[in-house]
């Protein structure tokens, strides 16, 4: 009898473990996911960045212009 109750709770806890790192894989999936978009997103913002860097160049240019045929 002492032997089916350790038998029962460590199938038990074998169970809780599965559990647990079924889990974890889950999370660990959901968080590659995130990471991928966030990692998507600094690439489209560094995108605007360098987009609006070069339209205040534009800018700069312009206005040099303006100063000096004035």
């Amino acid at each position: 009898m002492y032997n089916t109750i350790l038998e029962q709770q460590a199938f038990n806890a074998r169970e809780d473990v599965k559990s647990v790192i079924d889990d974890l894989i889950i999370e660990i999936h959901e968080l590659e996911e995130s990471h991928e978009k966030l990692e998507d997103r600094i690439d489209e913002l560094e995108d605007i960045i360098e987009g609006l860097k070069a339209r205040v160049q534009e800018l700069e240019k312009d206005l040099t212009l303006k100063v000096y045929v004035e």
